[in-house]
Protein backbone atom coordinates (compact mmCIF):
# COMPACT_ATOMS: atom_id res chain seq x y z
CA UNK A 1 0.00 0.00 0.00
CA UNK A 2 1.38 3.42 -0.96
CA UNK A 3 1.35 5.73 2.08
CA UNK A 4 4.73 7.50 1.85
CA UNK A 5 4.70 8.61 5.49
CA UNK A 6 5.89 5.73 7.65
CA UNK A 7 7.95 7.90 9.95
CA UNK A 8 7.36 10.13 12.97
CA UNK A 9 5.59 13.38 12.10
CA UNK A 10 6.09 16.06 14.73
CA UNK A 11 2.46 17.18 14.63
CA UNK A 12 0.93 13.70 14.57
CA UNK A 13 3.04 12.89 17.63
CA UNK A 14 1.44 15.63 19.75
CA UNK A 15 -1.87 13.91 20.62
CA UNK A 16 -0.38 10.40 20.60
CA UNK A 17 2.35 11.38 23.08
CA UNK A 18 -0.24 13.07 25.29
CA UNK A 19 -2.35 9.90 25.26
CA UNK A 20 0.71 7.78 26.04
CA UNK A 21 1.47 9.80 29.18
CA UNK A 22 -2.04 9.84 30.64
CA UNK A 23 -2.71 6.18 29.87
CA UNK A 24 0.65 4.55 30.53
CA UNK A 25 2.99 7.10 32.12
CA UNK A 26 5.29 6.31 29.22
CA UNK A 27 7.54 9.29 29.94
CA UNK A 28 10.86 7.85 28.72
CA UNK A 29 9.39 6.97 25.33
CA UNK A 30 7.80 10.40 24.99
CA UNK A 31 11.04 12.13 25.95
CA UNK A 32 12.93 10.07 23.39
CA UNK A 33 10.53 10.98 20.62
CA UNK A 34 10.53 14.68 21.56
CA UNK A 35 14.31 14.66 21.20
CA UNK A 36 14.08 12.60 18.01
CA UNK A 37 11.66 15.04 16.37
CA UNK A 38 13.27 18.20 17.77
CA UNK A 39 15.52 18.65 14.71
CA UNK A 40 12.97 17.45 12.17
CA UNK A 41 10.95 19.77 10.01
CA UNK A 42 8.26 18.09 7.99
CA UNK A 43 7.76 21.26 5.98
CA UNK A 44 4.57 21.99 7.94
CA UNK A 45 4.63 25.26 9.90
CA UNK A 46 1.97 24.27 12.44
CA UNK A 47 3.73 21.02 13.30
CA UNK A 48 6.66 22.91 14.78
CA UNK A 49 4.24 24.55 17.22
CA UNK A 50 2.64 21.21 18.11
CA UNK A 51 6.16 20.05 18.98
CA UNK A 52 6.43 22.97 21.42
CA UNK A 53 3.06 22.04 22.94
CA UNK A 54 4.29 18.46 23.32
CA UNK A 55 7.32 19.72 25.25
CA UNK A 56 4.99 21.71 27.51
CA UNK A 57 2.78 18.63 28.04
CA UNK A 58 5.83 16.55 28.91
CA UNK A 59 7.11 19.13 31.39
CA UNK A 60 3.68 19.50 32.99
CA UNK A 61 3.36 15.76 33.52
CA UNK A 62 6.95 14.94 34.54
CA UNK A 63 8.50 18.11 35.96
CA UNK A 64 11.67 17.10 34.06
CA UNK A 65 13.54 20.39 34.30
CA UNK A 66 16.70 18.95 32.73
CA UNK A 67 14.94 18.06 29.48
CA UNK A 68 13.17 21.43 29.43
CA UNK A 69 16.56 23.14 29.86
CA UNK A 70 18.10 21.20 26.99
CA UNK A 71 15.25 21.91 24.60
CA UNK A 72 14.16 25.43 25.55
CA UNK A 73 16.39 27.12 22.97
CA UNK A 74 15.02 24.84 20.25
CA UNK A 75 11.48 25.73 21.35
CA UNK A 76 12.27 29.44 21.38
CA UNK A 77 13.60 29.24 17.83
CA UNK A 78 10.35 27.64 16.67
CA UNK A 79 8.26 30.21 18.53
CA UNK A 80 10.28 33.08 17.10
CA UNK A 81 9.77 31.78 13.55
CA UNK A 82 6.03 31.82 14.25
CA UNK A 83 6.35 35.43 15.36
CA UNK A 84 8.08 36.29 12.09
CA UNK A 85 5.33 34.45 10.20
CA UNK A 86 2.48 36.15 12.05
CA UNK A 87 0.14 38.01 9.70
CA UNK A 88 2.33 37.38 6.64
CA UNK A 89 0.43 34.40 5.20
CA UNK A 90 3.34 31.96 5.23
CA UNK A 91 3.34 28.74 3.24
CA UNK A 92 1.75 26.35 5.75
CA UNK A 93 2.02 23.23 3.56
CA UNK A 94 -0.71 21.48 5.59
CA UNK A 95 -3.16 22.13 8.43
CA UNK A 96 -5.59 19.20 8.25
CA UNK A 97 -7.52 16.99 5.87
CA UNK A 98 -10.82 18.78 6.46
CA UNK A 99 -12.16 20.59 3.39
CA UNK A 100 -12.43 23.79 5.44
CA UNK A 101 -8.68 23.64 6.08
CA UNK A 102 -7.81 23.33 2.41
CA UNK A 103 -8.21 19.53 2.11
CA UNK A 104 -4.70 18.65 3.19
CA UNK A 105 -2.05 19.58 0.65
CA UNK A 106 -4.54 20.86 -1.94
CA UNK A 107 -5.09 24.40 -0.63
CA UNK A 108 -3.41 24.64 2.79
CA UNK A 109 -2.96 28.42 2.69
CA UNK A 110 -6.68 29.20 2.64
CA UNK A 111 -7.88 31.97 5.00
CA UNK A 112 -9.22 29.55 7.63
CA UNK A 113 -5.87 27.77 7.91
CA UNK A 114 -3.97 31.06 8.06
CA UNK A 115 -6.24 32.32 10.86
CA UNK A 116 -5.93 29.00 12.70
CA UNK A 117 -2.12 29.14 12.43
CA UNK A 118 -2.08 32.64 13.92
CA UNK A 119 -4.22 31.49 16.84
CA UNK A 120 -2.07 28.37 17.27
CA UNK A 121 0.95 30.69 17.50
CA UNK A 122 -0.74 32.65 20.29
CA UNK A 123 -1.50 29.42 22.11
CA UNK A 124 2.05 28.10 21.81
CA UNK A 125 3.50 31.41 23.08
CA UNK A 126 1.04 31.47 25.97
CA UNK A 127 1.57 27.89 27.10
CA UNK A 128 5.34 28.01 26.72
CA UNK A 129 5.39 31.26 28.70
CA UNK A 130 3.56 29.53 31.55
CA UNK A 131 5.91 26.53 31.47
CA UNK A 132 9.01 28.72 31.30
CA UNK A 133 7.81 30.66 34.34
CA UNK A 134 7.25 27.41 36.25
CA UNK A 135 10.78 26.31 35.28
CA UNK A 136 12.25 29.55 36.64
CA UNK A 137 12.88 31.41 33.38
CA UNK A 138 11.12 34.70 34.09
CA UNK A 139 12.69 36.50 31.13
CA UNK A 140 11.51 33.89 28.64
CA UNK A 141 8.07 33.84 30.23
CA UNK A 142 7.80 37.62 29.91
CA UNK A 143 8.97 37.59 26.29
CA UNK A 144 6.27 35.23 25.05
CA UNK A 145 3.56 36.68 27.27
CA UNK A 146 4.36 40.00 25.59
CA UNK A 147 3.92 38.38 22.17
CA UNK A 148 0.45 37.25 23.20
CA UNK A 149 -0.48 40.64 24.60
CA UNK A 150 0.74 42.46 21.48
CA UNK A 151 -0.91 40.26 18.88
CA UNK A 152 -4.20 39.84 20.74
CA UNK A 153 -4.38 43.64 21.14
CA UNK A 154 -3.73 44.12 17.42
CA UNK A 155 -6.39 41.55 16.60
CA UNK A 156 -8.99 43.40 18.64
CA UNK A 157 -8.21 46.65 16.82
CA UNK A 158 -10.12 45.16 13.88
CA UNK A 159 -13.84 46.07 14.06
CA UNK A 160 -14.84 42.41 13.74
CA UNK A 161 -11.78 40.44 14.86
CA UNK A 162 -13.31 36.96 14.79
CA UNK A 163 -15.94 37.48 12.10
CA UNK A 164 -14.16 35.41 9.45
CA UNK A 165 -13.18 32.58 11.81
CA UNK A 166 -14.60 29.15 11.10
CA UNK A 167 -14.55 26.13 13.40
CA UNK A 168 -10.80 25.59 13.44
CA UNK A 169 -9.61 29.17 13.79
CA UNK A 170 -12.25 29.67 16.49
CA UNK A 171 -11.04 26.56 18.34
CA UNK A 172 -7.44 27.70 18.27
CA UNK A 173 -8.48 31.18 19.40
CA UNK A 174 -10.27 29.77 22.46
CA UNK A 175 -7.39 27.39 23.20
CA UNK A 176 -4.93 30.28 23.01
CA UNK A 177 -6.31 31.46 26.34
CA UNK A 178 -6.87 35.16 25.60
CA UNK A 179 -10.54 35.29 24.57
CA UNK A 180 -13.13 36.81 26.91
CA UNK A 181 -16.39 35.04 27.87
CA UNK A 182 -18.30 37.38 25.56
CA UNK A 183 -15.95 36.60 22.67
CA UNK A 184 -16.26 32.89 23.38
CA UNK A 185 -20.04 33.13 23.32
CA UNK A 186 -19.93 34.76 19.90
CA UNK A 187 -17.47 32.16 18.61
CA UNK A 188 -19.74 29.43 19.95
CA UNK A 189 -22.75 30.76 18.09
CA UNK A 190 -20.83 31.27 14.85
CA UNK A 191 -18.73 28.12 14.74
CA UNK A 192 -19.78 25.45 17.26
CA UNK A 193 -23.54 25.52 17.74
CA UNK A 194 -24.31 23.20 14.80
CA UNK A 195 -23.62 19.63 15.92
CA UNK A 196 -22.86 18.34 12.43
CA UNK A 197 -20.69 21.25 11.32
CA UNK A 198 -18.45 21.12 14.41
CA UNK A 199 -17.27 17.69 13.30
CA UNK A 200 -13.89 17.63 11.60
CA UNK A 201 -12.92 15.12 8.95
CA UNK A 202 -9.66 14.69 10.91
CA UNK A 203 -9.91 13.29 14.46
CA UNK A 204 -6.54 15.02 14.90
CA UNK A 205 -8.15 18.44 14.47
CA UNK A 206 -11.22 17.26 16.39
CA UNK A 207 -9.01 17.05 19.50
CA UNK A 208 -8.44 20.80 19.40
CA UNK A 209 -12.14 21.41 18.84
CA UNK A 210 -13.14 19.48 21.97
CA UNK A 211 -10.37 21.21 23.93
CA UNK A 212 -11.94 24.54 22.99
CA UNK A 213 -15.41 23.30 23.93
CA UNK A 214 -14.10 22.33 27.38
CA UNK A 215 -12.55 25.77 27.85
CA UNK A 216 -15.98 27.24 27.09
CA UNK A 217 -17.61 24.95 29.67
CA UNK A 218 -19.44 23.00 26.96
CA UNK A 219 -18.60 19.52 28.23
CA UNK A 220 -22.02 18.02 27.51
CA UNK A 221 -21.85 19.13 23.88
CA UNK A 222 -18.23 17.97 23.65
CA UNK A 223 -19.27 14.50 24.81
CA UNK A 224 -21.86 14.45 22.04
CA UNK A 225 -19.14 15.36 19.54
CA UNK A 226 -16.87 12.65 20.96
CA UNK A 227 -19.67 10.13 20.54
CA UNK A 228 -20.25 11.28 16.96
CA UNK A 229 -16.55 11.08 16.06
CA UNK A 230 -14.79 8.44 18.13
CA UNK A 231 -17.92 6.58 19.23
CA UNK A 232 -18.97 6.41 15.61
CA UNK A 233 -15.68 4.76 14.71
CA UNK A 234 -16.26 2.11 17.37
CA UNK A 235 -19.77 1.47 16.06
CA UNK A 236 -18.33 1.23 12.55
CA UNK A 237 -16.24 -1.69 13.80
CA UNK A 238 -12.97 0.01 14.61
CA UNK A 239 -10.64 -1.46 17.23
CA UNK A 240 -8.21 1.39 16.62
CA UNK A 241 -8.98 4.96 15.59
CA UNK A 242 -8.84 6.23 12.03
CA UNK A 243 -7.00 8.97 10.17
CA UNK A 244 -10.27 10.44 8.86
CA UNK A 245 -13.91 9.64 9.54
CA UNK A 246 -17.45 10.84 8.82
CA UNK A 247 -20.46 9.55 10.80
CA UNK A 248 -22.44 8.93 7.62
CA UNK A 249 -20.01 6.10 6.78
CA UNK A 250 -21.97 4.06 9.31
CA UNK A 251 -25.11 4.51 7.23
CA UNK A 252 -23.51 4.14 3.80
CA UNK A 253 -21.02 1.33 4.36
CA UNK A 254 -21.42 -2.14 5.83
CA UNK A 255 -20.03 -2.51 9.37
CA UNK A 256 -16.26 -2.49 9.11
CA UNK A 257 -16.56 -2.11 5.34
CA UNK A 258 -13.97 -0.68 2.98
CA UNK A 259 -13.49 2.99 3.96
CA UNK A 260 -13.58 6.03 1.73
CA UNK A 261 -10.17 6.95 0.35
CA UNK A 262 -9.62 10.62 -0.24
CA UNK A 263 -7.20 13.54 -0.07
CA UNK A 264 -5.05 11.70 2.49
CA UNK A 265 -4.59 8.83 0.02
CA UNK A 266 -5.52 5.37 1.22
CA UNK A 267 -7.25 5.84 4.57
CA UNK A 268 -5.36 4.56 7.60
CA UNK A 269 -7.60 2.71 10.07
CA UNK A 270 -4.98 2.74 12.82
CA UNK A 271 -3.61 6.25 13.08
CA UNK A 272 -1.90 7.58 16.22
CA UNK A 273 -2.87 11.20 15.54
CA UNK A 274 -6.45 10.34 16.55
CA UNK A 275 -5.44 9.54 20.15
CA UNK A 276 -6.01 13.01 21.67
CA UNK A 277 -9.45 12.07 23.02
CA UNK A 278 -7.68 9.87 25.60
CA UNK A 279 -6.01 12.87 27.20
CA UNK A 280 -9.21 14.92 26.95
CA UNK A 281 -11.32 12.31 28.74
CA UNK A 282 -8.64 11.86 31.40
CA UNK A 283 -8.32 15.57 32.12
CA UNK A 284 -11.90 16.69 31.60
CA UNK A 285 -14.23 13.79 32.52
CA UNK A 286 -12.07 11.85 34.98
CA UNK A 287 -10.87 15.35 35.81
CA UNK A 288 -7.25 14.63 36.78
CA UNK A 289 -4.55 17.04 35.67
CA UNK A 290 -1.30 18.42 37.14
CA UNK A 291 -1.45 21.79 38.90
CA UNK A 292 2.33 22.00 39.20
CA UNK A 293 4.99 20.36 37.01
CA UNK A 294 5.39 16.66 37.73
CA UNK A 295 2.18 16.35 39.79
CA UNK A 296 3.63 17.92 42.91
CA UNK A 297 0.01 19.03 43.15
CA UNK A 298 -2.90 17.92 41.04
CA UNK A 299 -6.59 18.51 40.43
CA UNK A 300 -9.32 15.87 40.59
CA UNK A 301 -12.52 17.55 39.35
CA UNK A 302 -14.76 15.54 36.99
CA UNK A 303 -17.09 17.29 34.57
CA UNK A 304 -20.14 15.03 34.79
CA UNK A 305 -23.63 15.32 33.37
CA UNK A 306 -26.94 13.50 33.94
CA UNK A 307 -26.10 11.42 30.87
CA UNK A 308 -22.50 10.69 31.93
CA UNK A 309 -23.01 10.69 35.68
CA UNK A 310 -20.21 8.45 36.97
CA UNK A 311 -16.54 8.02 36.28
CA UNK A 312 -13.80 5.71 37.50
CA UNK A 313 -10.19 5.69 36.40
CA UNK A 314 -6.54 6.10 37.19
CA UNK A 315 -3.63 8.16 35.98
CA UNK A 316 0.06 7.31 36.37
CA UNK A 317 2.28 10.09 37.75
CA UNK A 318 5.98 10.27 38.69
CA UNK A 319 4.86 9.85 42.33
CA UNK A 320 2.61 6.84 41.75
CA UNK A 321 -0.87 6.24 40.43
CA UNK A 322 -3.77 8.56 41.17
CA UNK A 323 -7.03 6.59 41.42
CA UNK A 324 -10.35 8.32 41.41
CA UNK A 325 -14.04 7.59 41.08
CA UNK A 326 -17.20 9.62 41.58
CA UNK A 327 -20.93 9.11 40.96
CA UNK A 328 -22.98 12.25 40.53
CA UNK A 329 -26.26 10.52 41.43
CA UNK A 330 -25.11 8.91 44.68
CA UNK A 331 -22.47 11.48 45.66
CA UNK A 332 -20.06 8.62 46.41
CA UNK A 333 -16.47 8.30 45.28
CA UNK A 334 -12.91 7.31 46.14
CA UNK A 335 -9.58 9.08 45.78
CA UNK A 336 -6.01 7.79 46.17
CA UNK A 337 -3.42 10.56 46.62
CA UNK A 338 0.13 9.19 46.11
CA UNK A 339 3.00 10.03 48.48
CA UNK A 340 4.86 13.18 47.53
CA UNK A 341 1.89 15.04 46.12
CA UNK A 342 -1.15 17.06 47.24
CA UNK A 343 -4.61 17.03 45.71
CA UNK A 344 -7.30 19.59 45.06
CA UNK A 345 -10.66 17.83 44.91
CA UNK A 346 -13.52 19.42 42.99
CA UNK A 347 -16.99 18.19 43.94
CA UNK A 348 -19.18 18.80 40.85
CA UNK A 349 -22.36 20.81 41.33
CA UNK A 350 -24.02 20.05 37.98
CA UNK A 351 -26.72 22.63 38.68
CA UNK A 352 -27.34 21.54 42.28
CA UNK A 353 -26.21 22.73 45.71
CA UNK A 354 -23.51 20.81 47.57
CA UNK A 355 -24.72 20.67 51.18
CA UNK A 356 -21.88 18.70 52.77
CA UNK A 357 -18.82 16.63 51.88
CA UNK A 358 -17.04 13.92 53.86
CA UNK A 359 -13.53 12.68 53.08
CA UNK A 360 -13.26 9.43 54.94
CA UNK A 361 -15.13 9.90 58.18
CA UNK A 362 -14.29 13.59 58.54
CA UNK A 363 -15.85 16.69 57.02
CA UNK A 364 -13.80 17.68 53.98
CA UNK A 365 -12.93 21.03 55.56
CA UNK A 366 -10.92 19.20 58.22
CA UNK A 367 -8.82 17.39 55.59
CA UNK A 368 -8.26 20.53 53.54
CA UNK A 369 -6.12 23.61 54.00
CA UNK A 370 -8.58 25.72 51.98
CA UNK A 371 -12.12 25.62 50.57
CA UNK A 372 -13.26 27.62 47.51
CA UNK A 373 -16.03 27.32 44.97
CA UNK A 374 -17.16 28.57 41.60
CA UNK A 375 -20.23 27.95 39.48
CA UNK A 376 -19.19 24.38 38.68
CA UNK A 377 -17.39 22.95 41.72
CA UNK A 378 -16.78 23.15 45.43
CA UNK A 379 -13.01 22.75 45.85
CA UNK A 380 -11.01 21.36 48.76
CA UNK A 381 -7.31 22.13 48.48
CA UNK A 382 -4.17 20.59 49.94
CA UNK A 383 -5.48 17.06 50.46
CA UNK A 384 -2.61 14.98 51.85
CA UNK A 385 -1.47 11.55 50.60
CA UNK A 386 -3.77 8.71 51.47
CA UNK A 387 -6.91 6.87 50.39
CA UNK A 388 -10.23 8.62 50.87
CA UNK A 389 -13.86 7.69 50.58
CA UNK A 390 -15.89 10.66 49.32
CA UNK A 391 -19.50 11.23 50.34
CA UNK A 392 -21.24 14.35 49.04
CA UNK A 393 -24.80 15.36 49.91
CA UNK A 394 -26.79 17.46 47.44
CA UNK A 395 -30.01 19.38 47.29
CA UNK A 396 -31.84 20.00 44.02
CA UNK A 397 -32.42 17.78 41.01
CA UNK A 398 -30.27 16.81 38.08
CA UNK A 399 -31.76 18.19 34.90
CA UNK A 400 -30.99 16.73 31.54
CA UNK A 401 -30.33 19.06 28.65
CA UNK A 402 -32.33 18.65 25.46
CA UNK A 403 -30.60 16.48 22.87
CA UNK A 404 -28.94 18.36 20.03
CA UNK A 405 -30.19 17.54 16.53
CA UNK A 406 -27.86 16.13 13.89
CA UNK A 407 -28.87 17.53 10.52
CA UNK A 408 -27.49 18.42 7.12
CA UNK A 409 -28.10 21.60 5.16
CA UNK A 410 -29.44 19.55 2.21
CA UNK A 411 -32.12 17.34 3.77
CA UNK A 412 -33.33 15.72 0.53
CA UNK A 413 -31.86 12.21 0.19
CA UNK A 414 -29.92 11.31 -2.92
CA UNK A 415 -31.54 8.90 -5.39
CA UNK A 416 -29.65 6.30 -7.45
CA UNK A 417 -30.74 5.04 -10.85
CA UNK A 418 -29.18 1.98 -12.51
CA UNK A 419 -31.75 1.44 -15.29
CA UNK A 420 -31.50 4.52 -17.53
CA UNK A 421 -27.86 3.94 -18.50
CA UNK A 422 -26.88 6.09 -21.50
CA UNK A 423 -30.46 6.89 -22.52
CA UNK A 424 -30.60 10.15 -20.62
CA UNK A 425 -32.78 12.39 -22.89
CA UNK A 426 -36.15 13.03 -21.28
CA UNK A 427 -34.84 11.84 -17.92
CA UNK A 428 -31.91 14.14 -17.17
CA UNK A 429 -30.13 17.18 -18.56
CA UNK A 430 -33.08 19.43 -19.41
CA UNK A 431 -31.03 22.49 -18.31
CA UNK A 432 -27.55 21.37 -19.32
CA UNK A 433 -24.90 18.68 -19.20
CA UNK A 434 -21.19 17.85 -19.24
CA UNK A 435 -20.03 14.73 -21.11
CA UNK A 436 -16.51 14.02 -19.87
CA UNK A 437 -13.90 13.46 -22.64
CA UNK A 438 -16.81 12.64 -24.96
CA UNK A 439 -15.36 13.82 -28.26
CA UNK A 440 -12.93 11.60 -30.21
CA UNK A 441 -10.18 14.18 -29.62
CA UNK A 442 -10.68 13.76 -25.86
CA UNK A 443 -12.42 17.08 -25.18
CA UNK A 444 -15.54 17.48 -23.08
CA UNK A 445 -18.94 18.22 -24.60
CA UNK A 446 -20.48 20.94 -22.42
CA UNK A 447 -23.75 22.84 -22.36
CA UNK A 448 -23.97 24.68 -19.06
CA UNK A 449 -27.35 25.78 -17.71
CA UNK A 450 -28.13 29.47 -17.72
CA UNK A 451 -27.82 29.61 -13.93
CA UNK A 452 -24.24 28.26 -13.93
CA UNK A 453 -21.19 30.47 -14.40
CA UNK A 454 -18.51 27.80 -14.52
CA UNK A 455 -17.55 24.22 -13.83
CA UNK A 456 -14.02 23.23 -12.90
CA UNK A 457 -12.45 19.78 -12.62
CA UNK A 458 -9.34 19.31 -10.45
CA UNK A 459 -7.00 16.41 -9.68
CA UNK A 460 -8.44 14.36 -12.53
CA UNK A 461 -7.09 12.06 -15.14
CA UNK A 462 -9.27 11.21 -18.09
CA UNK A 463 -9.66 9.39 -21.34
CA UNK A 464 -11.95 8.92 -24.28
CA UNK A 465 -13.26 5.34 -24.09
CA UNK A 466 -15.44 4.68 -27.11
CA UNK A 467 -16.54 6.34 -30.36
CA UNK A 468 -19.79 5.42 -32.13
CA UNK A 469 -20.34 2.40 -29.94
CA UNK A 470 -23.48 0.28 -29.63
CA UNK A 471 -22.94 -0.13 -25.90
CA UNK A 472 -26.03 1.24 -24.14
CA UNK A 473 -23.92 2.49 -21.24
CA UNK A 474 -22.43 5.18 -23.46
CA UNK A 475 -24.42 8.46 -23.38
CA UNK A 476 -26.39 8.99 -26.56
CA UNK A 477 -25.78 12.26 -28.41
CA UNK A 478 -28.32 14.99 -27.81
CA UNK A 479 -28.61 15.73 -31.57
CA UNK A 480 -30.98 12.82 -32.22
CA UNK A 481 -28.48 10.94 -34.37
CA UNK A 482 -28.34 7.98 -32.01
CA UNK A 483 -24.56 8.24 -31.84
CA UNK A 484 -23.03 7.02 -28.62
CA UNK A 485 -19.60 8.05 -27.35
CA UNK A 486 -18.09 7.56 -23.92
CA UNK A 487 -15.35 9.17 -21.92
CA UNK A 488 -14.54 9.58 -18.26
CA UNK A 489 -12.66 11.58 -15.69
CA UNK A 490 -10.88 9.42 -13.13
CA UNK A 491 -8.90 9.75 -9.93
CA UNK A 492 -5.14 9.43 -10.25
CA UNK A 493 -4.58 6.25 -8.25
CA UNK A 494 -2.21 4.94 -7.06
CA UNK A 495 -0.24 8.21 -6.81
CA UNK A 496 -0.02 9.35 -3.14
CA UNK A 497 -2.89 11.62 -2.04
CA UNK A 498 -4.64 11.26 -5.40
CA UNK A 499 -7.46 8.89 -4.57
CA UNK A 500 -9.89 11.79 -5.03
CA UNK A 501 -10.94 14.42 -7.54
CA UNK A 502 -13.13 17.51 -7.30
CA UNK A 503 -15.74 19.24 -9.43
CA UNK A 504 -16.49 22.87 -8.52
CA UNK A 505 -19.80 24.25 -9.81
CA UNK A 506 -20.17 28.02 -9.54
CA UNK A 507 -23.78 29.20 -9.94
CA UNK A 508 -25.15 32.71 -10.43
CA UNK A 509 -27.75 32.37 -7.67
CA UNK A 510 -28.67 30.16 -4.72
CA UNK A 511 -31.81 28.68 -6.23
CA UNK A 512 -32.63 24.95 -6.18
CA UNK A 513 -31.71 22.55 -8.98
CA UNK A 514 -31.15 18.86 -9.58
CA UNK A 515 -27.75 17.44 -10.44
CA UNK A 516 -27.27 13.88 -11.70
CA UNK A 517 -23.80 12.31 -11.73
CA UNK A 518 -23.41 9.42 -14.16
CA UNK A 519 -20.81 6.82 -13.21
CA UNK A 520 -19.67 4.00 -15.51
CA UNK A 521 -17.24 1.21 -14.65
CA UNK A 522 -16.54 0.61 -18.32
CA UNK A 523 -14.03 -2.20 -17.83
CA UNK A 524 -16.26 -3.86 -15.17
CA UNK A 525 -13.42 -4.05 -12.66
CA UNK A 526 -15.53 -3.74 -9.48
CA UNK A 527 -15.19 -0.02 -8.95
CA UNK A 528 -16.84 1.45 -5.85
CA UNK A 529 -16.78 5.22 -5.25
CA UNK A 530 -17.98 7.86 -2.83
CA UNK A 531 -19.40 11.35 -3.36
CA UNK A 532 -19.16 14.21 -0.87
CA UNK A 533 -20.95 17.52 -1.42
CA UNK A 534 -19.78 20.83 0.06
CA UNK A 535 -20.79 24.45 -0.10
CA UNK A 536 -18.29 25.89 -2.55
CA UNK A 537 -17.63 29.04 -0.52
CA UNK A 538 -17.34 27.95 3.10
CA UNK A 539 -16.72 24.22 2.43
CA UNK A 540 -19.41 23.00 4.84
CA UNK A 541 -20.43 19.38 4.27
CA UNK A 542 -24.01 19.55 2.96
CA UNK A 543 -25.24 15.95 3.01
CA UNK A 544 -24.22 12.43 4.03
CA UNK A 545 -21.53 10.70 2.00
CA UNK A 546 -23.04 8.83 -0.98
CA UNK A 547 -21.57 5.42 -1.84
CA UNK A 548 -21.81 4.36 -5.48
CA UNK A 549 -21.61 0.56 -5.76
CA UNK A 550 -21.69 -1.77 -8.74
CA UNK A 551 -21.77 0.72 -11.60
CA UNK A 552 -20.62 -1.70 -14.28
CA UNK A 553 -23.82 -1.04 -16.23
CA UNK A 554 -23.89 2.66 -15.38
CA UNK A 555 -25.43 4.34 -12.35
CA UNK A 556 -26.81 7.84 -11.74
CA UNK A 557 -26.56 9.58 -8.38
CA UNK A 558 -29.22 12.29 -8.32
CA UNK A 559 -28.74 15.19 -5.88
CA UNK A 560 -31.16 17.98 -4.91
CA UNK A 561 -29.00 21.06 -4.36
CA UNK A 562 -29.00 24.83 -3.96
CA UNK A 563 -26.30 27.30 -4.88
CA UNK A 564 -22.65 26.68 -5.70
CA UNK A 565 -21.13 23.38 -4.64
CA UNK A 566 -17.96 21.34 -4.62
CA UNK A 567 -18.26 17.64 -5.42
CA UNK A 568 -15.48 15.43 -4.09
CA UNK A 569 -15.42 12.03 -5.74
CA UNK A 570 -13.36 9.38 -3.99
CA UNK A 571 -12.06 5.93 -4.78
CA UNK A 572 -13.22 3.15 -2.42
CA UNK A 573 -12.56 -0.02 -4.39
CA UNK A 574 -11.32 -0.78 -7.88
CA UNK A 575 -8.73 0.87 -10.07
CA UNK A 576 -10.03 4.40 -9.49
CA UNK A 577 -13.25 6.43 -9.37
CA UNK A 578 -14.76 7.02 -12.81
CA UNK A 579 -17.28 9.75 -13.68
CA UNK A 580 -18.79 9.75 -17.17
CA UNK A 581 -21.16 12.76 -17.18
CA UNK A 582 -23.13 15.37 -15.22
CA UNK A 583 -26.69 16.49 -15.95
CA UNK A 584 -28.50 19.63 -14.74
CA UNK A 585 -32.26 19.97 -14.24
Amino acid sequence: MERSDRHSWTGDAHPSQAASMVAFGNYDFVKQNIFYTSTQFNGIAGYSLYWVLSLVDYFDYTGDRQTFDRLKENACNKLDIAYEHYGKSPDLQFFGWDERLGAGFENPNCPESQNAYKMLSLRAWNEFSRAAGAAGYADIAEKYAAYVEQKSRELREHPDPFGSFGLFAASDAVNAGFTTPAEQQRLWQNAFSDRQQRLSYSPFNQYFVIQAMARMGRHAEALTTIDDCWGGQLRYGGTTFFEVYRPSWNESLAPNGAPVNNQCGYTSLTHPWSAGVTKWLSEEILGIRPLSPGFGSFLAAPHLTPDVHSVRGSMPTPHGTVRYSFDLKTGRGRLVVPDGTRATVGIPKSGRTVRSVLLGKRPAEQASDKRTEDSLFVYYHGIRPGEYEIRAAYSGKLRRASKEPFRYACPQPAVQDSTTRGDWPGQYGSKGYVFCHYEPDGSHRIRLPEFTDSIRFAKTGGLHIATRTDDRRAPVSEDGSGTRNAGTVVTLDPAPCNQTMTVDIRNKHDGPYRLALYFVDWEKTGRRSAVEVFDLDDKRLLMPVQIVRDYREGRYVVLSLEGSVRLRINQVRGTNASLCALFFD
